[in-house]
């Protein structure tokens, strides 16, 4: 019946597929002069019918992980599709931060709009088709369907177009790819159209099937919108990278859970912890680990998960609540951090200037260690103000012997009732009109260490200060 069937585009064929009790029949209305067992072929490397899923299946079942047994029983013969590269790389850009209803929609009007129409030349399956209503229904999506998603849904079901060219798709302008619902990621889509054309189009993508893990996920990032975990999953489903695991921060708290606790030490996922997890679920899974991690993916969808031990999803529930309320700490943290440096800026700016600095420079002497609020270090370079200091009170990050300049403008004049000492005799003087910078220095107070400057009536600067107006000193 309908509810066993499925039909879509495989290349430039409309194929439909329908699930008997021991076999999958197959039809292809838009090319019913083709001999059978080219397409035979063509569903085989699709569906990798040449790696034999039992063994797999017995390998990564031979585990005390309950969880990983529970959904082998529950997911018999759920396999990694090998995916054409142009399609599986553009369909990942644009699931970035997307829901799978939402992504069926963009994706189908991506074809119709850029791809090229398959005319069918036997309509007589049609009625095998599943209706659309049916496809579009909440239980025949894994996730809950939106109004677009099931929109999407309609329209691939009455045309059928092949998907869109490299070059096609860096021909399109940013404002088109934005009207088909693609936001942010038009950008991406149309860069890495262009990049992609560059290096020789489809056939190059192809080549990197024969790259290593390492060199296929380092190309794949130098298109626009590309990270490690889309990367990882191009590579696993379209370029025979079977020992690929892409990481998010669910997959990594899985690896925390189940393999190594001390990953919860890590703060946040480096290309370090993301290697670390990928390498944890290698060893556990073996080569064909990729495969393993869709199995475990595959099972926390809606449509799959009811199919697991009840005790199995109380467990997934736990962890997904845990994880939930985890964010949610987190960013209530941030929020609360956010506001208390609000508050002490604001608190900082309302603050009035200090005295001490603002007053004679007569009556800073022996005023201790005046602060320009919450920019001065505690310790200050003696050579920088006056004041009764040790003997050595130079902070560790200030270059010893050497005072802080003052960023202020104005000039003072040397006082006529301190005498010059001999160190100060050859000192000049420059004139700028009626004003005179003094250069040379004056004996110190009895109160401060010989050689200690006397402080000028400007606040001082410390390097990367700011004053109580929020100026960048220094």
């Amino acid at each position: 019946g309908a509810e066993d069937t499925w039909v879509g585009v495989l290349g430039r064929r409309v194929v439909l597929l329908r699930e008997c009790s021991n076999d999958v029949e197959f039809a292809c209305p838009s090319h019913v002069d083709e001999a059978p067992d080219a397409l035979r072929a063509e569903l085989r490397g699709y569906f990798q019918l040449d790696t034999c899923l039992a063994d797999l299946y017995a390998r990564w079942g031979d585990t005390e992980d309950r969880r990983t047994t529970a959904v082998l029983s529950a997911l018999p013969g759920l396999r990694v599709l090998r995916q054409e590269p142009v399609e599986c790389l553009f369909s990942f850009i644009c699931s970035s931060n997307n829901n799978i209803a939402r992504i069926i929609g963009i994706l189908s009007r991506l074809r119709a709009a850029y791809g090229e129409e398959i005319p069918l030349m036997d309509t007589s399956l049609a009625g095998l088709w599943p209706s659309s209503g049916q496809a579009a229904d909440d239980s025949s999506l894994p996730g809950k369907a939106s109004q677009e998603g099931k929109e999407g849904w309609e329209d691939a079901l009455t045309s059928f177009f092949s998907f869109p060219s490299p070059e096609r798709l860096a021909q399109a302008s940013e404002s088109e790819l934005r009207d088909l619902g693609l936001g942010y990621r038009s950008r991406f889509i149309r860069e890495s159209a262009a990049l992609l054309v560059e290096k020789g189009g489809a056939q190059w993508l192809v080549e990197q099937r024969s790259c290593t893990r390492e060199q296929a996920q380092e190309a794949l990032m130098e298109f626009t919108g590309v990270g490690r975990k889309v990367a990882d999953c191009v590579a696993l489903f379209s370029l025979d990278q079977t020992g690929t695991i892409p990481v998010d921060v669910h997959v990594w708290r899985i690896a925390c859970r189940d393999f190594d606790t001390s990953l919860q030490e890590a703060k946040s996922l480096t290309p370090a912890v993301y290697e670390r997890v990928g390498d944890l679920f290698r060893a556990h899974y073996g080569p064909h680990a990729g495969w393993a991690h869709s199995c475990l993916f595959a099972a926390e969808l809606p449509a799959f998960k009811q199919r697991l031990p009840e005790d199995v999803r109380e467990k997934m529930d736990a962890f997904r609540a845990e994880e939930k309320q985890r964010a949610s700490d987190a960013k209530r943290l941030k929020a609360e951090m956010k506001a208390e440096g609000a508050q002490q800026t604001a608190i900082s700016e309302a603050e009035p200037r200090d005295p001490a600095l603002a007053s004679d420079s007569s009556t800073a002497h022996g005023a201790g260690r005046a602060r320009a609020p919450n920019a001065v270090p505690t310790a200050v370079a003696s050579t920088a103000m006056g004041g009764d200091y040790g003997a050595d009170t130079t902070p560790t990050h200030l270059p010893r012997g050497k005072a802080v300049q003052s960023k202020g403008t104005g000039t003072r004049r040397a006082s006529a009732a301190q005498p010059q000492g001999p160190e100060t005799q050859d000192s000049t003087a420059q004139s700028q009109g009626s004003k005179t910078r003094a250069r040379a220095r004056s004996p110190p107070p009895t109160s401060t260490l010989p050689g200690v400057k006397k402080p000028r009536r400007r606040r001082l600067a410390m390097p990367g200060a700011t004053t109580s107006e929020g100026e960048k000193l220094g």
